[in-house]
């Protein structure tokens, strides 16, 4: 991370290559790329803001922050399967064994 001027707020802030850049923000570096990438299916919340300055991709500390408080631990559950109950369901006995 280097201090740089940041042009749009006019604050002297960090500014992050791609691999400090997924440190920060828990990713590898392919899945930060990727997010990038065309064939990226992702809604656009959920891609950091990347910006360029003197035509070099990078990403301000500020704009991570604001990206992790807002997305990190949005994490894909699935439903656990669990047998349904119904009323109609048949009851089966057993017959219990004797002790001998």
């Amino acid at each position: 991370m280097k201090k740089k001027i940041n042009p749009s707020t006019g604050i002297l802030e960090y500014r992050c290559n791609y691999q400090e850049a997924a440190d920060h923000i828990f990713m590898t570096v392919g899945e930060l790329k990727y997010r990038y990438a065309d064939a990226c299916t992702m809604h656009e919340s959920s891609i950091p803001k990347r910006t360029y300055l003197r035509n070099k991709a990078g990403f301000w500390l500020s704009d991570l922050e604001h990206y992790k408080k807002n997305n990190t631990g949005l994490i894909k559950t699935y439903a656990k399967k669990v047998a349904e109950k119904t009323k109609s369901a048949d009851v089966l006995k057993f017959a219990e064994k004797s002790k001998a």
